[in-house]
C-alpha cells in the first residue's frame, strides 16, 4: 500500500514539471505578445519568468519592457466584455491559488517577484486574500 501511495504521489509531481509552462526559451517580444492572453493555469510561470528577466534588466530596459506588457495586456482586455474579463480574474486567481497550495515555493518566488515589480497584483497574496496592512 505504501509503494502505490508514493508511486501515485511521485507521479502526481511528475506531471505537475511536465505540464508547466516554460517560458525560459521565448524571447522577450514573445512574452509581450502573449500579454494579456496567457492561460489562467500558465500565469504563475509567465509572472515568474518575466520577474526574473527583469531582475537582470536595467532600470530603463525593465521599465520599457514592463510598459510594453501593460500596453498589451491593456489592448487585450479592452476588447473583452466586462464579464468575460472579470471571469478571467477569477479564472487566474483560482489558478494561481490551486498551484499555490501544491507547490509552496513556487508561489513564493511568484510573490517576490511580484510584489518587486507589479503594482496591479499588490492588491492580492497568492492565496486570493488581500495583504494585511
Amino acid at each position: 500500500m505504501k509503494k502505490i501511495l508514493k508511486f501515485s504521489i511521485a507521479t502526481l509531481a511528475l506531471s505537475g514539471i511536465l505540464f508547466a509552462a516554460d517560458y525560459s526559451k521565448v524571447s522577450n517580444d514573445e512574452l509581450i505578445k502573449m500579454s494579456g492572453s496567457v492561460q489562467p493555469k500558465d500565469m504563475l510561470d509567465y509572472k515568474i519568468e518575466v520577474g526574473k528577466r527583469v531582475d537582470e534588466m536595467t532600470m530603463k530596459d525593465a521599465n520599457e519592457f514592463k510598459n510594453k506588457i501593460r500596453e498589451q495586456e491593456k489592448q487585450v482586455y479592452d476588447n473583452m466584455k466586462v464579464k468575460d474579463f472579470k471571469a478571467r480574474q477569477k479564472a487566474i486567481m483560482e489558478a494561481m491559488k490551486e498551484q499555490c497550495k501544491n507547490d509552496k515555493p513556487k508561489c513564493a518566488k511568484m510573490d517576490r517577484f511580484q510584489n518587486k515589480h507589479n503594482e496591479h497584483f499588490k492588491k492580492f497574496d497568492c492565496d486570493g486574500n488581500k495583504p494585511k496592512k
